[in-house]
């Protein structure tokens, strides 16, 4: 399943400062910057979870990544992008439904409603 985040306004942050955070919080991620500045994606990343591994792509025209990876892996995901990006609300997307992400949201939580 695809999953988009939405960041209503903006990231509230430079994307080169969110990949920054990105890679301090996995280090082993792989994140690869879009070499033609006219690509409606900023970077790609793919990061090793305990599950599978959650790849993606931060947009730019939408202020939105899109990921995919193993349910589990990707709720863990978007928990942390919550904590790490600065912005009033950020939604949770995918073919089930649409989650609001806010500080307190859990994993569990999201699981729990696309997989109800």
């Amino acid at each position: 399943m695809d999953y988009d985040i939405i960041a209503r306004g903006g990231w509230g942050m430079p994307l080169e400062a969110l990949a920054q955070r990105m890679r301090e919080r996995w280090p082993s991620a792989r994140l690869v910057e879009a070499v033609d500045a006219d690509s409606r994606w900023v970077f790609e990343f793919h990061v090793p979870m305990p599950h599978s591994e959650v790849s993606g792509q931060v947009r730019r025209t939408v202020n939105a990544m899109v990921l995919t990876g193993d349910p589990r892996d990707c709720a863990r995901f978007a928990v942390w992008c919550r904590s790490a990006v600065h912005t009033e609300q950020l939604l949770l997307r995918c073919d089930r439904g649409t989650v609001y992400l806010t500080a307190e949201t859990t994993a569990e939580e999201i699981v729990r409603a696309f997989l109800a």
